[in-house]
């Protein structure tokens, strides 16, 4: 098959690493990939495409809405005689729909995260574009199921298939846990959503309430540089400034995880946590918000266990209730996440979904072309 794929960039993004990631598998596959991108100037990515035999469309925007963005996907969707147009996220799933009009080429699109609490107007509006599309994939039942009820027309259009994780790479490391600290790792930007105070709120109640001794260590950039500073005063006022560290950006995420005794992710609203596919393929149990997506992948006591990100003491009493756990127990649930890691969030089944579902497009799509024709 030969494939465009369309994306915002090539950024340090997740969207971005997944539709690279799906690139350089389905290109391994023998099929032929080409990405239309049109803010070059974010390149995380870029020389890795490149290296693995990829042809990059490039395109400056430069503006809000712009036409000469339509007139050159719609000339290289003309000549790249391709069988599909793949893209990934909002925008550029609105410029693939437009374009396609009146081209006849099938067009999958995906959406990488959750509805707002609240739908917007703009946000509404743009779903109904999703109409021009033959099919919608998303990385989450949760979302699946807000969009239907909100959209039931999407009913039979829409399919989830998780994110993959390099279950090579993400892997379990023999460790044994550090002495008398419980030590906990906490993966995600800096901001209100992420719910970091909540988290040093539930340290302190697990420091004078049932003093035992754990260390958080916190990965990730800052998002809400006000939200940080109220994060580092409570802190400070806590006297939680040994319980706590934060370590900023960094790229060694699978020795990160493999360090500690387990992932924390107390997000208030979350679609699907990358990292906690990432800490399951390590063999990590993770404690997590009970939000959205979570609950499905965590499996309260399969893989982890959940707790109410609102409440602090509900998070402290999880992490309590994790702490007291018998070897034997840690083991099933490490064991437990692995599997399912393996099982569910391969990238060697993401692989195999996506291309099944182009696969059909595809058929159905020849199916329509043949029916149209023999009307006319």
């Amino acid at each position: 098959m030969r494939l465009l794929f369309i994306i915002d960039c090539f950024g340090s993004g997740g969207a971005q690493r997944q539709m690279v990631n799906l690139a350089l598998g389905l290109k391994k596959r023998g099929h032929v990939i080409e990405f239309f991108i049109y803010h070059p100037e974010f390149n995380h990515f870029k020389d890795l495409v490149l290296n693995n035999g990829i042809t990059i469309h490039e395109f400056y925007k430069r503006h809000r809405i712009s036409i000469k963005l339509f007139r050159a996907l719609r000339s290289i969707i003309k000549k790249g005689n391709y069988d599909l147009v793949l893209s990934f996220l909002d925008a550029p799933n609105f410029y693939a729909e437009i374009t396609s009009l009146g081209l006849n080429i099938p067009i999958i699109v995906s959406e990488r995260s959750v509805y707002p609490r609240k739908l917007t107007i703009p946000k509404w509006l743009m779903e109904q574009f999703h109409r021009l599309s033959d099919h919608i994939v998303v990385n989450s039942f949760f979302q699946k199921e807000m969009m239907i009820k909100v959209f039931p027309w999407m009913a039979h259009r829409v399919s989830v298939i998780y994110n993959g994780v390099d279950t090579e790479i993400f892997k379990p490391v023999l460790t044994q846990k550090k002495g008398d600290v419980l030590n906990l790792i906490a993966i995600s930007s800096v901001s209100r959503n992420k719910n970091a105070i909540n988290l040093i709120k539930a340290i302190y109640f697990c420091k004078t309430n049932y003093k035992f001794r754990l260390k958080i260590k916190w990965v990730g950039s800052i998002s809400d540089i006000k939200y940080y500073e109220v994060a580092n005063k409570l802190i400070a006022e806590l006297g939680l400034q040994e319980a706590w560290e934060w370590l900023g950006e960094r790229k060694n995420i699978a020795e990160l995880i493999n360090d500690a005794d387990a992932l924390i992710h107390p997000s208030l609203y979350e679609g699907l946590p990358n990292v906690i596919c990432e800490a399951f393929a390590c063999g990590k149990p993770v404690l997590a918000s009970n939000v959205c997506e979570i609950p499905r992948l965590v499996e309260d006591g399969q893989r982890g266990f959940l707790f109410n990100p609102y409440d602090a003491t509900d998070i402290a009493k999880v992490i309590y209730k994790f702490n007291n756990l018998d070897d034997n127990t840690i083991r099933k649930i490490s064991h437990n996440a692995r599997e399912f890691a393996i099982k569910s969030l391969s990238i060697e089944k993401v692989l195999h979904d996506f291309e099944d579902l182009i696969l059909d497009v595809l058929i159905y799509s020849n199916k329509k072309k043949y029916f149209k024709t023999n009307r006319t």
